[in-house]
């Protein structure tokens, strides 16, 4: 077992090992070609949590699942590609229950704080949303602060299916957070985060709302002599965003339902209690948009 004083060393050294670095033309094709492959994955049933039955019971008992997609951390070109994925199950709500609450970008700072320390809707229409986000994640001795601008669009195909398809079009570090800091151009910096891609599946059940989100990161390599530290404590971190972002929405939602009791008998109904095995109707996702769409600019 290593020692205190020698973790600590250690943990000096892996933070100054993690000097600024550029990304790379290399990295970005490598990373809008992974994107295109995910984009285009809509085979089979519109949630992944649906493939697989234990999966699935474990999502409507309660559990938050989560699980590396491609794989996770996959490497490329002086970078590595981060794939999650997870659902949840939030009883007695109803499809337009969580629409609204992932729409209302103005109060994601208090949804999801302390990830999420400021937030803000930039321009909203039918076509699709313009937001931005501003995070702050410590991970061993380090602190990232980032600010990061995204382009959403949505797809419903019919009234118990919503997808969100969303990407960074900028994310920059906070240099100096909190104490005369700068903001930092994009693509400089530590390369904490570069891209960000997610899809969120929202699918109404006859007793509430499966929830699915895939988040899709784009940071910097790790340096091999600081894999045996740094990747563990990385994966971790992935892993733990994910599941809260998601325990926040459930209990974010949750709470507007109980202090907006429904007004007619037909909303009423729709929020019992679910039975023991809700029904979740059949769809298939709809084919994204293209891929161009996706890339930052």
């Amino acid at each position: 077992m290593r020692s205190p004083a020698r973790l600590v060393l250690v943990l000096l050294v892996s933070a100054a090992a993690l000097a600024a670095t550029d990304l790379k033309p290399a990295t970005l094709s490598a990373w809008n070609g992974y994107i295109k492959t995910a984009a285009a994955s809509s085979d089979g049933p519109f949630l992944w949590s649906v493939r697989d039955p234990a999966r699935l019971e474990k999502v409507l008992n309660g559990e938050i699942v989560t699980a590396e997609m491609r794989p996770s951390r996959e490497p490329i070109p002086h970078g590595l590609i981060h794939d999650w994925i997870a659902a949840v199950y939030i009883p007695g709500a109803t499809l337009p229950d969580v629409v609204n609450l992932l729409r209302d970008y103005n109060h994601y700072s208090d949804y999801y704080a302390p990830t999420i320390t400021r937030s803000q809707l930039v321009c909203q229409d039918d076509a699709g949303d313009q937001f931005s986000i501003r995070y702050t994640h410590k991970v061993l001795i380090v602190t990232a602060t980032l600010d990061a601008c995204y382009s959403a669009t949505y797809q419903q195909p019919d009234p118990a299916h919503w997808l969100s398809i969303a990407h960074s079009t900028r994310v920059q570090e906070i240099h100096n957070f909190g104490d005369s800091e700068q903001v930092l151009p994009p693509d400089d910096g530590h390369g904490y985060l570069w891209r960000i891609f997610s899809l969120t599946r929202v699918q109404q059940t006859s007793g509430g709302v499966i929830v699915e989100q895939e988040v899709i990161g784009l940071s910097r390599t790790i340096p091999a002599a600081l894999r045996w530290l740094i990747a563990p404590a990385v994966e971790r971190a992935s892993r733990e965003l994910i599941v809260t972002s998601l325990t926040r929405t459930r209990t974010a939602v949750l709470a507007r339902c109980n202090s907006n009791p429904a007004a007619d008998s037909a909303t009423a109904s729709s929020r019992r209690p679910p039975s023991p095995q809700p029904s979740i109707p059949a769809a298939k996702a709809s084919v994204p948009p293209p891929v161009s769409s996706f890339r930052d600019r």
